[in-house]
């Protein structure tokens, strides 16, 4: 009986096969110093030679942008050329037969032999050591052997132990080998995983299984196959991870170069401006009167005033688009006005975008600081009705404003800065800037941002946000991360509620964060048992706010 065919040879993506619409700029950095050296180990059934010719666009890019330079290792077993058609010089760093190396087909099996393995840790310890690697890069079979690699450095072996920093494992599956049990999550070495959206060979649920090892890995999902992606955006996703911020000046220094520093935007968002500029000023200050009147209770005075200021300019009766009504928006702008004006976002297009998710965005130390953070809060102003007024409406939920005074940023900007750093990957990397996108005609990213708003919120058993048809007004992406494990609480569901009138929901686990554009519909069910707390971040173009919108 003959032995099951092997799977094909995996393929890496061509400099043609770009998979991405998008074409982010990176930016280009001139070294000061000498190069940091990746080792790049490939795949089953190639070597060296083949994955550097067909990763060297990205190799390129590396040294160009990061000034990280790939060193490319051959793994020590060659594979019989029966089993890899044309390619003569296929190698193997494992296989799972101790005699016949083009046997992988059980690779999908749990805590089995692996042969072959102290040839390529060999291998693999001389190179590191030789070339002063701080770093792994490796696709498919070369992927799970980098997970090795940290498995290693987390017992303590040299020069893994000491020197390996960051790892990228594209297409990986899970190093799962009875000589290396591990019976917990990793935590030294940092990791990107890579996974195409089209991966047959090693699916994305294989990948994330490869994921769940580590406790600070980062997740990046990419439209392709089993392959090697190159183009731009992959590019800037290894930046953001490569240049990681470290200290708690780092992060600092990350959100003061990266958020906007005061807004151009007027605080009426541009009302004023524009009526005077049309000659409408008159129409304002009747506007004003009767907001005046309605926020004192006296109703009939203020419709009365309302009617006026309608009359004298009905593009006011119109419904709110950035902040201001659609018509006055709409007149403005076919009469040339060049002032600054907030984005006017699609409700409509903004239901059909994408909710971007990061695993584990902060880990239980931020968590713990964050809700510490809040309860200090909540005692310098006073209590929770004069840190946040709308907590005298609320029921069965409050929410502890954290970033009055620009108190979150100050006083813990890692956990912002890690935030910030998700929603600019989000920016990125969604389709929400293209041409159909809700935010078309946004094209500035976090740079064009501050922080609106930055609330912890905690709903008792009874609350909840139980309204479809809720979003966030004006702002350009919120931020949501569950504060809570998911055994405290039953019910409190984050869900989007789409097209066709369906909700949606997204399963967070403590520390799990999801973004998407403000505008898209979200509401939260009813808990039903236990306390659910969540920190929500709500980025926008108009002045960072001080407490509450």
């Amino acid at each position: 009986m003959s032995s099951p065919s092997p799977p094909p040879t995996p393929s890496i993506l061509l400099p043609s096969e770009s998979t991405s619409t998008t074409t982010p700029t990176t930016p280009v950095r001139v070294p000061t110093s000498e190069p940091r050296t990746f080792l790049a180990l490939h795949g089953w059934c190639q070597d060296s030679s083949l994955f550097s010719s067909k990763t060297s666009r990205l190799s390129s890019k590396l040294l160009k942008t990061l000034n990280i330079k790939l060193h490319y290792v051959s793994a020590p077993h060659p594979v019989p050329p029966s089993s890899t058609g044309s390619y003569q010089n296929a190698k193997s760093w494992y296989h799972m037969s101790p005699s016949d190396p083009s046997i992988i087909h059980t690779r999908f099996e749990k805590k089995q032999k692996y042969y072959g393995l102290e040839e390529s840790i060999k291998l693999i310890t001389e190179e590191f050591t030789r070339t002063k690697a701080s770093g792994i890069i490796g696709f498919s079979q070369g992927a799970s052997l980098a997970h090795l690699c940290c498995i290693l450095s987390e017992q303590s072996l040299e020069p893994f132990s000491s020197n390996l920093k960051q790892a990228i494992l594209v297409g990986s599956l899970e190093f799962s080998c009875v000589d290396y049990p591990v019976t917990f999550k990793l935590t030294k070495v940092r990791t990107l995983h890579v996974s195409g959206i089209k991966d047959t060979q090693n699916p994305p649920l294989k990948n994330r299984e490869c994921y769940d090892a580590f406790s600070n890995g980062e997740w990046f999902e990419f439209n392709g196959g089993h392959v090697v992606p190159n183009n731009d955006t992959f590019v800037s996703r290894i930046s953001d991870f490569i240049e990681y911020p470290k200290t708690t000046n780092d992060w600092s220094n990350y959100l003061s170069k990266t958020l906007l520093s005061t807004s151009s935007v007027p605080s009426d968002f541009g009302l004023t401006s524009i009526a005077s500029y049309l000659s409408q000023s008159p129409s304002i200050k009747i506007l004003d009167l009767a907001t005046s009147l309605e926020t004192s209770g006296s109703y009939k005075p203020a419709i009365k005033e309302y009617t006026k200021a309608y009359k004298l300019w009905p593009a006011l009766d119109s419904v709110l688009a950035g902040g201001i009504p659609r018509g006055v928006r709409e007149e403005a702008i076919e009469y040339g006005y060049t002032g600054r004006l907030l984005t006017d976002v699609s409700v409509s297009k903004s239901r059909k975008s994408i909710v971007e998710v990061s695993k584990k965005l902060l880990d239980y130390d931020d968590v713990h600081e964050l809700l510490k953070l809040a309860g200090e809060i909540e005692v310098e102003d006073g209590g929770r009705a004069v840190n946040n007024f709308e907590n005298l409406t609320h029921v069965k939920k409050y929410a502890i404003m954290v970033n009055g005074g620009g108190r979150l940023r100050k006083r813990l900007p890692k956990v912002l800065g890690k935030v910030v750093r998700f929603a600019e990957q989000a920016l990125r990397d969604s389709k929400w800037c293209e041409e159909d996108g809700p935010l078309h005609g946004f094209n500035g990213g976090c740079g064009s941002l501050t922080v609106r708003v930055a609330e912890v919120w905690t709903y008792e058993v009874g609350g909840g946000l139980v309204d479809n048809w809720h979003y966030d007004t004006d702002s350009i992406v919120t931020i949501v991360c569950l504060l809570s494990e998911r055994g405290e609480f039953k019910g409190g569901d984050f869900q989007t509620y789409e097209e066709g009138d369906v909700n949606i929901s997204h399963p967070m686990e403590k520390g799990d964060g999801v973004c998407f554009v403000s505008h898209k519909y979200h509401n939260i069910t009813e808990v039903e048992g236990g306390e659910r707390r969540s920190l929500v971040v709500e980025l926008w173009e108009g002045e960072e706010g001080k407490k509450g919108r």
